[in-house]
């Protein structure tokens, strides 16, 4: 027993690494992408520094007979600055193969892992359930009972994090498919299962709920002062009165559409 569960142990625990690298990679590209952009913007703004004092200097030159040794250097900065910035794009762009070929090497062994985790999910709840309907004593039941009940928490907590991280690394994905990179299988191992992804528009949501709450709070402080107003001896009927009417006011205002 002990080795079935340390199987599906192991299997989890090679699954997270494998995770933990994909997600590390993406890092990795995107920081590169990054750098190869400020590069080119780099570039291009050090190329048109040249560009427009050489041609300043080349009217000077055209209009005096002795030779510009001024233009001659701008030149030479210029080419200089192109081939630095082509070795270090180059530099760049290697880094980046080097770690997209991990990457594919991951997303196969990802795949792998997933239909050994399934697998060793099922042996190990087949077995724990066999060895329970086996058991004879009550204490051993309970203990098998509540293995399987923690197995199979520990595996949807697996399949919602496996998930929830491929969710993550969606636009990755469809970078290495473009590659030829097995990423969307058609039988993943996971999806028989349920998974919802997060909300899109989590700042929208809170504002719904913000909302919400604020047309609850009207509610409840309009029906509290019609309870107060509708008791004539009630001390306490002046100050409900002014509460609904500023309530009602301060509708009254929003409902007003403004002009631009």
């Amino acid at each position: 027993m002990p080795d079935i569960e340390e199987c599906y142990n192991q299997n989890k625990l090679n699954l997270r690494k494998v995770l933990d690298a994909l997600v590390c990679q993406d890092y990795d590209v995107h920081r590169l992408n990054g750098d190869l952009i400020n590069l080119r913007k780099e570039l291009q703004k050090r190329v048109e520094q040249i560009v427009e004092s050489a041609q300043a200097t080349r009217t000077d030159a055209i209009s005096c007979i002795e030779p510009n040794d001024e233009f001659e250097s701008q030149m030479r900065a210029l080419n200089e600055v192109i081939e630095c910035s082509r070795k270090r794009m180059e530099k760049l762009q290697e880094a980046r193969e080097s770690i997209l070929a991990c990457a594919e090497n991951c997303v196969k062994e990802l795949l792998a892992l997933k239909i050994k985790l399934k697998k060793s999910y099922a042996e190990t709840l087949e077995c724990l359930k066999c060895n329970a309907v086996m058991a004879t004593e009550v204490e051993k039941i309970c203990s098998y009972k509540r293995r399987v009940s923690a197995l199979e928490i520990s595996f949807d907590e697996e399949v919602n994090f496996t998930k929830s991280v491929e969710y993550r690394l969606r636009s990755f994905f469809e970078e290495l498919a473009k590659r030829d990179v097995p990423v969307f299988c058609e039988e993943d191992p996971f999806d028989l299962f349920d998974w919802m992804p997060p909300v899109k528009d989590e700042i929208w949501l809170q504002e719904m709920i913000a909302e919400m709450k604020e047309v609850m709070g009207r509610t409840m402080i309009n029906a509290l002062a019609e309870m107060h107003m509708l008791r004539p001896s009630d001390p306490l009927k002046f100050l409900a009165m002014y509460f609904y009417h500023e309530c009602s006011k301060k509708k009254e205002e929003e409902d007003i559409p403004k002009c631009d």
